[in-house]
């Protein structure tokens, strides 16, 4: 039985800035965790995973996860080198200079005992759960969300996530050009391009906030006006059974996004955008039996993860060169990032862990085989990432009937300060 049969939305959450141990490494039936897994920090201690961490409390510090942190994490002091990380320094970069305190609350994570991410935790646990997707770039939110759009961040790897929309100029014709901030050349397909010129009646809705906006970054997304809407008319379009063939949806950066460090959010009404996303699917049984809802992370965030790839994937064009903000830097492509939670949610999947090697490429690479689509890079993918990465379900075990329980999930029991 073929999932593509049954699914004729695909819905896809990117969350902001957490690792797959983090989140799920000690998750009962999920996670491989035990206490035994360690880093090594400045004075050459063993630093141990721990349960019991707090969703609030331990959200207040923000690790560096820029490239060069990331790749300092992956690859060593000495930076990228060509060859394959070995992940032995992920305390390197959030404390070069050992604070023991730190470090301990550094490496301390969440669990299913405690259930501080309780709807994060019940799907991993009662859906599929991807325990090898990585990151497609060892670095931050920008070039690893660009991936997502469009298998290939056309050559960035900087810090820059968004479009600065304050700052114009004019071309030779008058049109109005972006002048800072993150901004795509016309060349860079994204998966939207090919839903709207491929056959059939497909088409998408980027529901976004505003903070965290960077599909913008794309001109044929931004000109695409009428696919452009805010979080909250996700919520009403699976109400009215009104959802798209794709739906990408952004959360708030400084409120629900669980990036830490930023302004006192905390993992708890991240959380609850889960749940709410999950349940604005799961209300109307007809919605739910033709939806996949993936739920993904950008990147790491800094945090430390037990898995590393060492598998090497194929490097992609590099575009833009004197077009990307000034922050980018020289890197072949070549290695994927950290591990990252990845879940796949149906009411034609029963839990288990899938194996398989994912990166965000996996996402327009699923689509494309989903709906059939035509995109202008090798054998009609967007590039050869995608053409080269895992499709999400193709290897997945369908039901033969669609599943009627989870109707509700839980939430935090954490108290959740207000957000000003």
């Amino acid at each position: 039985m073929s999932l593509n049969t049954k699914i004729e939305h695909v819905v896809c959450l990117v969350m902001e800035n957490q690792s797959f141990d983090r989140v799920l490494g000690f998750v009962d039936g999920v996670g491989a965790l035990d206490g035994t897994q360690y880093a090594v920090n400045s004075s050459r201690e063993k630093v141990f995973v721990r349960k019991g961490a707090d969703p609030i409390k331990n959200q207040q510090y923000d690790p560096p996860h820029s490239f060069a942190a990331t790749v300092g994490q992956l690859f060593g002091p000495e930076g990228y080198k060509g060859e394959a990380p070995v992940g032995k320094w992920f305390l390197s970069a959030p404390f070069p200079n050992s604070d023991a305190d730190a470090e301990q609350e550094f490496m301390r994570f969440f669990d299913s005992d405690n259930m501080q991410l309780p709807a994060i935790t019940t799907l991993a646990q009662n859906f599929i759960t991807c325990d090898r997707w990585f990151s497609s770039v060892p670095g931050p939110t920008g070039p690893n969300r660009l991936f997502i759009h469009a298998a290939t961040s056309g050559g960035y790897a900087g810090s820059s996530w968004k479009l600065d929309t304050t700052q114009y100029t004019f071309n030779s014709s008058g049109e109005k050009i972006p002048k800072k901030g993150l901004n795509c050349p016309a060349e860079m397909q994204t998966i939207y391009e090919s839903i709207d010129h491929s056959p059939g009646n497909y088409n998408w809705r980027y529901y976004f906030h505003e903070s965290l906006n960077t599909a913008m970054a794309f001109p044929y997304v931004r000109a695409c006006t009428q696919n452009l809407k805010t979080t909250e008319d996700f919520f009403e379009d699976a109400a009215n059974n009104n959802l798209p063939s794709y739906s990408f949806i952004t959360p708030h950066l400084m409120v629900n996004c669980q990036h830490p460090g930023l302004d006192g959010i905390n993992m708890v009404p991240g959380d609850n955008l889960i749940a709410d996303v999950y349940e604005a699917i799961r209300q109307n049984e007809e919605v739910w039996q033709k939806t996949l809802l993936i739920i993904t992370y950008d990147e790491a965030g800094g945090y430390y993860d037990s898995v590393f790839s060492r598998e090497e994937v194929p490097s992609t064009p590099i575009l833009n060169p004197k077009g990307w903000p000034e922050d980018n830097v020289e890197y072949d492509f070549r290695y994927l990032g950290v591990r990252v939670p990845g879940l796949l949610i149906s009411a034609w999947f029963d839990h288990c862990l899938d194996h398989n090697l994912y990166e965000h490429s996996s996402v327009p690479a699923t689509l494309k085989d989903l709906f059939r689509l035509q995109g202008k890079g090798p054998d009609g993918f967007l590039t050869i990432r995608d053409q080269n990465s895992n499709n999400l379900i193709a290897h997945q075990k369908i039901r033969d009937i669609p599943r009627t329980d989870l109707q509700k999930l839980p939430r935090s029991k954490f108290q959740n300060p207000e957000i000003s």
